[in-house]
């Protein structure tokens, strides 16, 4: 598997919340939650330090997201599945984003979900972060959570096996 990746702070932060790690097969991106101004989650240390000592137990919830911290129960609400690895209906290319970077498709409409594979398959993973960082900047006044950009991660991964003509 060959795997590529990007991940950015917002523009005018320093710090990145977010985390691209592989550990051999294993690939993922953890999105760091932005604690709001004057929340106090009785925790010294922020969402980048979180991130990176996170192993497992994120998922998703119904309205909104899970946050492990906060119920651990989390783990069990992830979405999963399974796609093959051989034959005519191989997986070949999957592409890992953060809300950060999903916001090409979501929020700013500039791409399906085929074209936005299709750019980070073209272009690498950062050609995606520099396709929302500039519809930012382009749309400041759009409406978006709490902040007007976030962390944007995107992990591309191609799968090759022994037995791929190429074809």
């Amino acid at each position: 598997m060959r795997v590529r990746s990007a991940s950015a702070p917002p523009p005018g932060r320093a710090v990145n919340e977010d985390l691209v790690f592989r550990f051999g097969p294993l690939v993922g991106v953890l999105d760091g939650a932005t604690v709001p101004e004057g929340f106090d989650t009785g925790c010294v240390h922020g969402p980048q330090w979180y991130v990176r000592h996170l192993a497992a137990r994120l998922g998703l919830a119904e309205h909104g997201y899970w946050v492990a911290a906060a119920d651990p129960d989390a783990a069990y609400q992830a979405v999963v599945g399974t796609l093959p690895l051989r034959g005519p209906e191989a997986l070949r290319r999957a592409v890992l984003l953060t809300d950060g970077a999903s916001v090409a498709v979501e929020e700013f409409g500039l791409l399906d979900w085929a074209d936005l594979l299709d750019v980070v398959s073209a272009g690498g993973p950062g050609a995606l972060v520099d396709l929302v960082r500039a519809a930012e900047r382009d749309h400041p006044d759009r409406p978006r959570r709490h902040k007007p950009a976030d962390d944007a991660s995107a992990v591309y991964c191609e799968f090759t096996r022994s037995d791929d003509s190429g074809a």
